[in-house]
């Protein structure tokens, strides 16, 4: 039976009350993470009037990690508390954007993935080959040639029963080694191994300095994001993210209705069907924080924190007018070495706001 259009829709009624619960935003993002919804998600997180958290629902294949990076470090510049809901799927990028949540919750149906750069593929348009494919064959090619030369250097031995010196066996066996995989290593191409050697550090680099503000990753972690999954798609789970991550948890009744409520959409990606960036959806589901009443000429999208301390001191100004203190008869002073303003933080006496660890916002 379908819904009356005066009924409430019942996905904005549970994302209402997990921000609420929460005191955070509820941003949907699902697609690939390309440049263009790197601009998406910060025109509206700019544009919006902000709840002190944030709450990242992220389903994706994974895309590029600078987008990655600049989402997540835009939800931690502008929020106290970063919260990522790993609802479905959530691979390779995505992997790198949950990096820099405070908290991770994580469904029944969350799937994390490695951080495994994907390269354009030779001579096919458009498709992508995992850099671990890369890595994996020369790592494999290293070790069979080792294997080789050994079981190559000890035949010659033992088939002279010992009469050829050890010397003499290890030269034959180095030839033949050269001879038989020297056309396999020629199809490795050397550009593009180090291409895909500088993208993992890059990659790295950012999983670091996200990981220095969330401080949610356990030691060892990038090490086995980057280099220990066999493949792309390996599926890490929420007992797998447990041993990675410092803080992963099952969603609360309120945070499972809500993710029930998402359906589809919360666990798999939207279809590529028009290419990478198609489709992507990228959206807050919860109620905008109230307007306040007195608007003035403030902006409409500064932070409540902002507009309470401005309230503040119009109340003290007002406060100060009414009952004007009595003049103090003026004596001579000796003027500070250190100006007018010494003692102050800043113009006019004001302290500046500080973020997250006490440090100033940005």
């Amino acid at each position: 039976m379908p819904a009356r259009d005066d009924e409430p829709d019942p996905l904005k009624v549970a994302a209402d009350a997990v921000a609420e619960k929460l005191d955070a935003d509820i941003l949907l993002v699902n697609g690939d993470l390309s440049f263009g919804l790197q601009e998406t998600v910060i025109e509206l997180v700019r544009e919006r009037r902000r709840r002190t958290n944030v709450a990242l629902v992220l389903v994706t294949y994974g895309g590029y990690a600078d987008p990655a990076y600049r989402i997540a470090r835009t939800l931690q510049d502008k929020y106290e508390k970063f919260y990522a809901f790993v609802t479905g799927m959530c691979k390779s990028a995505g992997t790198l954007l949950v990096i820099g949540a405070d908290e991770i919750v994580m469904s029944d149906y969350g799937d994390l993935g490695p951080l495994d750069i994907q390269a354009l593929k030779d001579d096919e348009l458009g498709q992508m080959s995992s850099g671990l494919t890369t890595q994996f064959t020369f790592d494999e090619l290293r070790h069979e040639t080792r294997l080789l030369f050994e079981h190559l250097w000890r035949d010659i031995k033992r088939s002279t029963y010992d009469r050829i010196s050890f010397r003499t066996a290890a030269e034959y066996a180095t030839n033949m080694t050269i001879g038989l995989m020297s056309p396999i290593y020629s199809q490795i191409a050397p550009l593009a191994l180090g291409e895909i050697g500088r993208a993992n550090n890059i990659t790295r680099d950012y999983g670091e300095r996200l990981a220095e503000v969330s401080k949610n990753l356990r030691d060892g972690t990038l090490d086995k994001l980057t280099d220990s999954y066999s493949h792309h798609g390996f599926v890490i789970d929420r007992a797998e993210a447990s041993r990675l991550f410092e803080n992963v948890r099952e969603p609360d009744d309120g945070e499972c209705r809500f993710f029930d409520a998402l359906g589809k959409q919360g666990r798999q990606p939207h279809p590529r069907s028009g290419g990478p960036r198609e489709g992507t959806v990228a959206s807050f589901l919860s109620e905008e924080v109230a307007q306040p009443p007195e608007i003035g000429t403030e902006s409409q999208t500064a932070h409540p924190s902002d507009r309470k301390k401005e309230q503040h001191g119009n109340d003290a100004e007002k406060a100060e007018a009414r009952n004007p203190k009595p003049a103090k008869p003026q004596r001579a002073s000796i003027p500070s070495k250190a100006g007018p303003h010494a003692g102050t933080h800043g113009s006019h006496g004001k302290t500046p706001r500080t973020g997250r660890n006490g440090t100033p916002t940005r």
